[in-house]
């Protein structure tokens, strides 16, 4: 049997995908891709109010979300796929699961591979749905291809490094193999899927490496660096020439007018953001984006971002309070230099976003006031606030385990993608601290006044359903 297959994901760029799927193709593997109706966001925002808003609003945006499900199991099985894929963060753990469920129940013979950040921290659990016939864990570059030979009967065997297979007696889980050690060995992502399926986006992300220098306790970056041990080197960068022959590539077949730089932390090597900047500017110079860490950039660096096309970085503060900072969250926090930071940007001329978490173990009413006054004091030109998420594989929800911090069920709803959207007040907050965190949610947006950033959603409900 011949491989065919689908990748289902949502309406947004994708670069792991995207990768997957040149991969596959440049191994002659036929291979497609069906889009949700929406993004990542607009998914948490509809689970979100299906779940707690209004009757009308629940009522609503069950209905959008049935009614996405049910498109995208339609126009996947219209290919006729061997084997359908789905890239699963756990905050869309549950919306991919209903749409695999509803392509078994029709198609039972399609063969459905979960991968990405989900299933690599909660394998059992993953595995064990009936609708799940396999997992990618870990970075999915060597695999994909052998298991998807593998589910069409061209691949002889199911001890394939960094998957779970089910076959007909038992489950075959087998360890992670090395990384890719040298990256412009992969092939340019490929984004044709996107640009062609009607997308207004006229900018192009873009990564010029893998893993993360920090190990903050409420990402998985760490968790993955840990599982790799042994088997090569975590944090790996491009050559410039890489990436700039990718950006020339993407500009000659796409409408990209803006170049989003989605790095961890785009600054971390300041040798070679010297030499790539230089190489950026000669023979791409458009505006771009990028990601930054506190630790990682100084003022020379805000300038030479400005002096190559930088007009918007983004940088986590996080919290203002040293001991959550350091206990809580495994993340050093030089306040003052922040203070630099911001107004060194602002004055250079780059526009400033800023992160912060609330809802942190031990937070107070004083801690949050500071944070308040810490955001009308520095003048950020974006402020992004979110709720602190216990997502499974990160040393903070094992912390919280191991110190009593939940109950079973709040556990179960943590690992199992129930806790819903990141802005929106997480359901483990009830009674008098969920009225705390609703009063300082409008204490932190009116510091913050315009600068406030919040994704709108509103439009999402007036869709006919």
């Amino acid at each position: 049997m011949s491989s065919k297959f689908v990748f289902a994901t949502i309406n947004e760029y994708n670069i792991g995908v995207q990768q997957l799927i040149s991969i596959l193709r440049n191994s002659k593997i036929e291979t497609s891709v069906e889009f949700s109706q929406y993004n990542c966001l607009d998914i948490c925002y509809l689970r979100h109010k299906a779940f707690l808003g209004t009757t009308i609003e629940r009522e609503k945006a069950t209905k959008l979300l049935e009614r996405d499900i049910d498109n995208i199991a339609k126009r996947v099985l219209d290919q006729a796929p061997s084997v359908v894929g789905f890239s699963v963060t756990t905050d869309l753990y549950q919306f991919w699961l209903s749409v695999a469920g509803k392509l078994k129940k029709t198609c039972p013979r399609v063969k459905i591979i979960f991968g990405g950040h989900h299933p690599t921290f909660e394998p059992e659990s993953v595995i064990s749905q009936a609708s799940v016939d396999a997992l990618c864990i870990g970075e999915g570059d060597q695999n994909i291809v052998p298991l998807v030979q593998y589910f069409s009967n061209e691949g002889h065997t199911a001890i394939i490094p960094g998957t779970w297979i089910k076959t007909t007696s038992a489950i075959v889980r087998s360890s992670v193999g090395p990384l890719v050690g040298d990256l412009d060995s992969l092939p340019m992502p490929d984004a044709s899927d996107y640009y062609s399926n009607g997308t207004s986006d006229t900018s192009y992300a873009v990564i010029t490496s893998r893993g993360c220098p920090y190990s903050c306790s409420y990402c998985g970056s760490s968790a993955i660096k840990s599982m790799y041990k042994g088997l090569g080197k975590y944090l790996r960068k491009r050559s410039p020439s890489s990436v700039i022959s990718e950006l020339r590539e993407a500009i000659s077949r796409f409408p990209i007018k803006y170049i989003a730089f989605v790095d961890d932390v785009f600054t971390m090597d300041a040798k070679w953001l010297k030499v790539f900047l230089s190489e950026y500017k000669k023979f791409i110079s458009l505006p771009y984006y990028c990601l930054v860490h506190p630790d990682s950039i100084e003022e020379d660096t805000i300038q030479l971002l400005h002096d190559t096309g930088c007009t918007n970085i983004k940088m986590g503060v996080q919290h203002v309070n040293k001991d959550i900072c350091v206990n809580s969250f495994h993340r050093s926090i030089d306040l003052d230099k922040i203070r630099r930071i911001i107004s060194a940007a602002k004055r250079i001329g780059i526009r400033i976003k800023t992160d912060y978490i609330i809802g942190a173990p031990g937070e107070t009413e004083k801690d949050l006031n500071d944070m308040a006054s810490f955001i009308k004091e520095v003048k950020a030109d974006d402020i992004f606030v979110f709720f602190l998420r216990y997502y499974p594989g990160t040393k903070l929800l094992k912390q919280a385990i191991d110190e009593g911090t939940f109950s079973e069920d709040e556990v179960y709803n943590l690992r199992e993608g129930h806790e819903l959207g990141c802005q929106a007040i997480p359901l483990r907050f009830q009674g008098e601290q969920r009225l705390f965190y609703e009063k300082y949610n409008k204490v932190l947006r009116d510091a913050a006044g315009s600068s406030f950033s919040i994704d709108q959603f509103s439009s999402l409900l007036d869709s006919d359903c």
